[in-house]
């Protein structure tokens, strides 16, 4: 189990080999958070993403980072998402190229379909 630190400074502690998703905090979500990590259950954590990537990733060989909304870099379980898909037309306006799906929902992506594959491809053979 990973130890971070949560919103109220308590610890949030993370099984590394069942995150899904870690991106930074959107408006809306707590704001003592600047990371959300899903995985078993959504935690929110006071340490940056990039942090939060590099220590799960120790561990997570199948991690791999994509480029989500306004350049954002989203991590995912390459082995958890379903995908590449196109973009749902209305989306390309935005500047995403394609999309994965994870926890149910879709995840627009600025990558091309064909860099996805080989990103997501890498990331499952690890």
């Amino acid at each position: 189990m990973l130890r971070f630190t949560a919103p109220d400074g308590s610890a949030a502690e993370i099984d590394p080999i069942a995150v899904i998703r870690i991106r930074r905090t959107l408006r809306g979500e707590h704001a003592g958070a600047n990371c959300r990590i899903d995985w078993g259950i959504m935690n929110l954590v006071r340490e940056a993403p990039d942090d939060v990537a590099a220590k799960v990733g120790e561990t997570l060989g199948s991690l791999v980072a994509v480029t989500g909304g306004s350049n954002t870099r989203i991590w995912v379980n390459a082995k958890r998402v379903s995908g590449p898909y196109p973009p749902i037309p209305s989306m390309a306006p935005y500047g995403y190229r394609s999309s994965i799906t994870l926890l149910g929902y879709r995840q627009h992506l600025v990558e091309t379909q064909a860099e996805v594959r080989r990103l997501l491809e890498a990331a499952r053979s690890r």
